[in-house]
């Protein structure tokens, strides 16, 4: 006959082994949040957003001039990270970085369909990405009217900050998951252990598999319990 189990029983499961599961989750916790502080080097990311427009000198910008803008930012991407920019940035910062040592820390990204190009700088220390950010940006805007040919073309929206915080780094959200986790497994094997475990431990359990009455039951007796009948 197949085993059905109710929500009231299922809750009664887990309520035998809460501490056990709540030490699961605990465990994991300080694990995943141990693990967030002395294992994860923090990485810091600052901005900066730059303007593209083929307007020129012009007072007015057309939907042409916006449609073309848009149609350039891929180039205008690959060209800041390419040597050409890069070797400049790697000239006027106080670090030791070679042009391709920052290619790997500069990322570019569309905002949206609009005509803003956000750069993106991960550096290990806050400052060091603000400082590189604004420098790579200041580079780019300087030298990419030479590069295309397309004069008062980018203009600087918002200039690169220190970060707030890391964004790989984040003890509570790391230790939350720690947690979740722990609980989810520990529950997960408490009633794995249930459903396989086929010994009978209560009368229930003779009513369930027998199904039969049960007429009686003999208790367990310790030592003490005999010498106090006995006496």
């Amino acid at each position: 006959m197949e085993e059905t189990i109710s929500l009231q029983e299922l809750f009664e499961i887990l309520w035998k082994r809460i501490i056990w599961i709540l030490l699961a989750g605990a465990i994991a916790l300080i694990f995943a949040a141990s693990h967030s502080i002395f294992m994860v080097t923090p990485l810091y990311r600052s901005t900066s957003e730059l303007i593209i427009n083929t307007g020129g000198d012009r007072n007015y910008i057309t939907n042409h001039d916006i449609t073309t803008s848009i149609n350039l930012m891929n180039t205008y991407r690959d060209i800041l990270t390419r040597p050409i920019i890069l070797d400049e940035v790697s000239s006027r910062i106080n670090y030791f970085y070679t042009g391709l040592e920052l290619r790997s820390m500069v990322s570019t990204a569309n905002v949206g369909n609009s005509q803003i190009l956000a750069i993106h700088v991960t550096h290990p220390d806050a400052e060091s990405a603000n400082i590189i950010g604004n420098v790579v940006t200041e580079v780019f805007s300087e030298n990419i009217s030479d590069i295309m040919g397309l004069f008062n073309n980018v203009t600087i929206l918002t200039p690169a900050s220190i970060p707030r915080g890391p964004i790989n780094a984040n003890m509570t959200r790391n230790a939350a998951v720690g947690f979740v986790g722990g609980v989810a497994i520990a529950v997960f094997i408490v009633l794995l252990q249930h459903f396989l475990d086929n010994t009978i431990k209560t009368d229930d359990d003779i009513k369930k598999i027998m199904q039969a009455n049960v007429l009686g039951i003999i208790p367990e007796m310790s030592i003490e319990d005999f010498k106090k009948r006995g006496g």
